[in-house]
């Protein structure tokens, strides 16, 4: 059975679609399709406002939120030590004693650890997650700052400010296994989607390198603004946002040319960047304005203005959700929480420069008869222009055709479904389906594309090329 439904314009549009003999059962079928004219988002966003405030440690500095999103770090370098926040309460449930002044903070994508900078320590303290204690701590360069965690969670890249170089931490043995030689001061570090490379901004040399993973050398070296301190990779890795410190601005690099493609004027002295897990917004810290600034990455200009504590500095941290983000206030010796007002599927197309034409006409194939389901989530099957990964023997079939023109979820009609978009290869394409309890229960792959999950303590998608 095929059918083919004309959207009338811009919007989201759910068509419900009977059958029967897929896979023996009584089916129905929804498509949501997802229209918007290319620069508007899929759905509108709530304007985002500080719904809460948490009493965390003295000066606090980096946060991290665990990928199940129950919990977030506090790096706090004036009381040496590490707040963890229950996000369902916004409430500090523990307080882990690290090295001294504590700073930059970054949690594995399996949720099991965090590793955290030690900045006049010249350490890295790693909290074992499951009992909030420390069980190792690793030197590395002279004044170490921030810290990423590749995506496969292999390695962690610490920036040694003191030092102009990069430690490489293998994750399995807790030894530093490469030191790159960088730009002057380095202080923030993040990743593409794929692992493949380590941004890191030099304050000192207003530039950020690019590390090449595979060799730990770095392949191109980029001009920024002045001063640039945090740096964010959106989730499809293809710009990176750079905050300028002392150029009160956010440069947007293209990875795919490391060319700066937008500058963009922000509050007084931006120090951290963080982008939205859908890749909707990028939140800046600015720290002499005392409020953070919300760009829309598909137009790259500040949408809204948010107040939170003094002096919020080297923090900032999204929910995997998109709903939530926490700051932390140097000064005040808190941590605002704010409401974004987005959600998992807000913002559909590529992030930082302008968002993919939507499909005007939907067309979906329900002829799935003959296809069998992978035996385990190591395989994939593929279902005429489909590919399919179902984690959940109550999810039927899930898929998109391979112009990427519309998501097709078949499910066994008592099952409730919710989607949420994970954007990749600058478009429309990876989606995740959840169940009513928020259980990830199939995962569409597209074509060209690998994935890779983890199942502690739920499952997480990561996309990679």
């Amino acid at each position: 059975m095929s059918v083919a439904h004309q959207l009338p314009s811009k919007g989201r549009f759910p068509v419900t679609l009977s059958g029967s003999r897929l896979f023996g059962a009584a089916v129905s079928a929804m498509v949501i399709v997802a229209a918007a004219l290319t620069g508007s988002p899929v759905l509108a966003a709530s304007s985002p406002s500080v719904s809460d405030t948490v009493t965390v440690g003295t000066r606090p500095g980096g946060v991290a939120v665990s990928p199940s999103g129950s919990y977030a770090y506090v790096a706090n370098t004036g009381s040496n030590n590490v707040s963890v926040i229950d996000t369902s309460t916004n409430t500090v449930t523990a307080t882990v004693s690290v090295g001294t002044y504590p700073l930059g903070v970054a949690i594995t994508p399996s949720g099991s650890y965090a590793y955290v900078t030690n900045y006049t320590g010249n350490s890295v303290s790693v909290i074992d997650t499951s009992t909030n204690t420390v069980t190792a701590t690793v030197s590395v360069g002279t004044r170490p700052q921030g810290v990423a965690i590749t995506p496969s969670g292999s390695y962690a890249y610490v920036t040694n400010r003191g030092g102009n170089t990069v430690s490489v931490i293998d994750t399995s043995t807790n030894a530093v296994t490469a030191t790159v030689t960088v730009g002057s001061g380095p202080r923030g570090v993040a990743f593409t989607s794929s692992g493949s490379y380590a941004y890191v901004a030099n304050s000192g040399s207003n530039s950020v390198s690019v590390i090449d993973t595979s060799t730990n050398s770095v392949t191109a070296t980029v001009s920024v603004g002045s001063d640039p301190e945090g740096i964010a990779v959106t989730p499809n890795g293809s710009y990176a946002y750079v905050a300028n410190y002392s150029s009160n601005s956010v440069s947007v690099i293209d990875t795919s040319t490391n060319a700066v493609t937008a500058t963009v004027t922000v509050g007084s002295r931006p120090g951290a960047v963080a982008v939205s897990p859908n890749g909707s917004s990028a939140y800046v810290t600015n720290l002499v304005s005392d409020n953070v600034s919300v760009i829309d990455t598909s137009t790259n200009s500040v949408t809204a203005t948010v107040t939170v504590g003094t002096t919020p500095w080297w923090g900032v941290a999204f929910t995997p959700n998109s709903a939530t983000a926490y700051v932390s206030n140097n000064t005040s010796g808190s941590v605002s929480v704010i409401a974004t007002g987005l959600s998992a599927s807000s913002g559909g197309g590529s992030a930082g420069g302008g968002r993919s034409a939507a499909p005007q006409v939907v067309s979906v194939d329900l002829d799935l008869e003959a296809a069998e389901l992978p035996a385990s989530l190591s395989q994939s099957a593929t279902i005429g222009s489909w590919y399919q990964l179902p984690v959940s023997s109550d999810v039927v079939g899930v898929g998109e055709n391979a112009g990427k023109t519309f998501l097709g979820v078949a499910t066994r009609e008592d099952f409730p479904v919710a989607i949420a978009q994970r954007q990749v290869d600058n478009g429309w394409g990876a989606y995740e389906i959840y169940d009513a309890d928020g259980r990830l229960a199939s995962v569409f792959i597209p074509a060209g594309m690998s994935l890779h999950l983890t199942a502690v303590p739920r499952l997480h998608a990561i996309w990679s090329q």
